[in-house]
């Protein structure tokens, strides 16, 4: 590498002092600047060489007198040994840096989490921006209007009235109606046929005893059976579409797990300050007040969120007409994003505005820290799986054909009559 040459500096006699000067500071750097030269040199040639070279003595470097250069004794044969397996050490130290460099260049990996836009996120921003009084009171009733509603869908969900009875229940109404209604001779038709016959067999004509075909009816299609088929088969189109909506159903409420848990985290991780501080539309720091109001807020949001898991899977579970399953799904959904109607259909836009200019938090993540939540998230996964089938819905299906052979299996066709000249039963 050549060095660069400076430019002659000109002689004036007015000013010889400061030209000597400049003149012996110009020397000075050209003769570091030469030292660097040589040394970079150096490095270039073992970077060509592939091998450890010890580098050249730079311009200036005084020579080591205490050494003699030709020594063969027994302290430059250890260094010959040591040279010689230098390089074998170094490859190894280089493949043992790159592989902390990459663990430390991925333990510095950052992510961003963006706010929200539901009705959640107002306490981030009111009393921060610039918006007016009744924008502010406004948005704080939209909140608990959102809390309100969100928690009163809960309460409903989960009540009885809107649950319904347990399916088992319907064990005692099928042997109370087989054994009283079902085989009366007052209810043959102008065939001869039996009510039993009629219910099992899926008459449409029948104006007695539609709850009972309805149900038998939904027990066929939800277990995929015949009329005459009292046996479950390898595959039920209900079982299958049931636990179909109970995923999905619970992949939007952990969607939002996950969301209030970036939340929570990157909260965590701001600076606590007296006052809140929000500049350029970044949240540098949070007073100790907003922190705990922004941490209420997310538990309370949690909590909705889990007791809308437990209800909806309950829900769906109980649903045992199949062209049912899909709407009750939807109609949970819309429960859980009633935050987001509300920001996006009644938000004052000033805070609405606000609330889209806010910049993203950032949250670190390490690869091991990545890997313990895929394990974590795969063990939720199967979980969210085999417990409402095992728990749920294998239970049902053994229930509904229980119920479908006390309704229908064994002989359909006698009746039974009281004989008034006698007073038996016939």
């Amino acid at each position: 590498m050549p060095i660069p040459s400076l430019p002659s500096l000109p002689s004036n006699s007015s000013v010889v002092p400061d030209l000597q000067l400049l003149e012996a500071l110009r020397e000075e750097f050209h003769f570091e600047l030469s030292k660097v030269v040589a040394r970079l040199n150096a490095v270039e040639d073992q970077l060509k060489a592939g091998t450890d070279i010890k580098p050249e003595k730079t311009l200036g470097e005084p020579a080591e007198s205490n050494e003699p250069e030709n020594n063969l004794g027994e302290n430059n044969l250890g260094e010959v040994a040591l040279v010689a397996e230098s390089p074998k050490k170094e490859a190894e130290v280089s493949k043992k840096s790159i592989f902390e460099k990459s663990w430390c260049e991925e333990a510095a990996v950052v992510g961003l989490v963006h706010f929200s836009e539901s009705a959640w996120t107002y306490p981030v921003v009111i009393g921060l921006v610039d918006v007016g009084l009744w924008d502010v009171i406004f948005s704080i009733l939209l909140m608990l209007l959102n809390l309100g509603m969100q928690a009163g869908f809960s309460y409903i969900i989960l009540g009885e009235g809107f649950m319904g009875s347990e399916f088992a229940l319907q064990l005692d109404f099928a042997r109370r109606w087989r054994s009283s209604f079902a085989h009366d001779h007052k209810y043959l038709d102008l065939t001869s046929r039996s009510l039993v016959s009629r219910v099992c067999w899926g008459d449409g004509s029948l104006i007695l005893a539609t709850s009972q075909a309805t149900l038998v009816d939904q027990i066929n299609s939800y277990l995929t059976l015949d009329y005459d088929q009292f046996e479950l088969g390898y595959f039920q189109d209900g079982k299958l579409l049931c636990m179909l909506c109970i995923l999905l159903w619970a992949l939007c409420v952990y969607k939002e797990f996950r969301n209030i848990w970036l939340t929570l985290e990157c909260l965590f991780h701001l600076p606590r300050t007296c006052r809140t501080k929000l500049r350029n539309n970044i949240l540098q720091s949070l007073s100790k007040g907003r922190f705990k109001l922004l941490v209420v807020n997310c538990i309370t949001r949690f909590t909705i969120a889990a007791v809308l898991l437990y209800a909806g899977v309950q829900w769906l579970a109980r649903t045992t007409s199949i062209t049912e399953l899909m709407l009750n799904c939807v109609a949970l959904n819309a429960i859980l994003d009633v935050d987001e109607f509300l920001f996006e259909g009644f938000t004052p836009l000033s805070v609405h505005l606000a609330i889209q200019r806010l910049e993203p938090m950032t949250v670190k993540h390490t690869r091991r820290r990545s890997q313990l939540e895929s394990l974590a998230l795969f063990l939720v996964l199967v979980a969210t799986i085999i417990v409402p089938y095992c728990a749920l819905l294998e239970p049902l299906g053994q229930t509904m054909l229980e119920v479908k052979s006390i309704l229908c299996d064994g002989n359909q066709q006698f009746v039974v009559g009281l004989n008034s000249n006698t007073g038996c039963w016939l």
